[in-house]
């Protein structure tokens, strides 16, 4: 765990607006993988204590040091809704809604409690694209949780490279589209018609009373230039 937080905190720059920390999904694999070998060994050891009392050799008492052992290194929040959690969610992930953040009180969890602000454990939320989990874990920080990590990208980039970790059915997630550059046949950067003018060929064609308007201001202006002298004859 120790390794981990220093290479973590050596990797990670916070932005202006951050109080919490970050972990990205594979460092959130080798903190799973980890567990997992810890795991296997505290069981071994757990089977050989048990043998040796049943020969006799000596008696077992589980201190404090024991039940740390028996305990995860870190504790993995999904924020997203209980249904969505129950559809798919990270391996080794408990449920707790974003809405209990909401709550006057009682808006932490027992685990949190337990978790909270121990130097050798941490506290990891996620949600599908960060838009719960950055806010949640500012509100984390200020409510005396210091050991707050956000999963970068959420359960949508971890998806994407460990979906082996990944119990059930991942939601297919909408690609974002990018922005139009019309908006009511204007540009968006002047304000300005983007059309191009007509051409001939997109110009209606004449009617019979535009060819008689047509045909009275050709007899007007030959009129004009018949009845009047020129400024040659002058």
């Amino acid at each position: 765990m120790s390794k981990l937080q220093a290479k973590m905190k050596d990797r990670h720059h916070p932005k202006v607006d951050e109080y919490f920390k970050r972990i990205k999904g594979g460092q959130l694999v080798e903190l799973i993988e980890d567990e997992d070998v810890e795991e296997e060994t505290v069981y071994g050891l757990v089977g050989q204590q048990e043998v040796s009392v049943e020969v006799g050799a000596t008696s077992i008492v589980h201190g404090q040091a024991a039940n740390d052992m028996d305990e995860a290194l870190y504790l993995l929040l999904d924020l997203r809704d209980e249904q969505d959690f129950e559809q798919c969610h990270i391996a080794s992930a408990m449920p707790y809604p974003h809405t209990m953040l909401t709550h006057s009180t009682n808006y932490f969890s027992s685990e949190i409690y337990r978790y909270k602000n121990r130097p050798d454990r941490m506290i990891i939320i996620y949600d599908d694209d960060e838009r719960i989990a950055a806010p949640a874990g500012k509100l984390f920080v200020e409510r005396g949780v210091e050991n707050v990590y956000v999963l970068t990208g959420g359960l949508r980039k971890f998806c994407e490279k460990h979906e082996e970790l990944v119990t059930g059915t991942p939601p297919e997630y909408a690609e974002s589209c990018p922005p139009t550059a019309k908006s009511g046949g204007r540009s968006v950067s002047g304000g300005i018609s983007s059309r191009a003018p007509p051409t001939a060929s997109s110009r209606a064609p004449p009617t019979a009373q535009s060819r008689r308007s047509n045909a009275s201001v050709a007899s007007h202006a030959t009129h004009r230039s018949h009845g009047a002298p020129s400024l040659a004859m002058r």
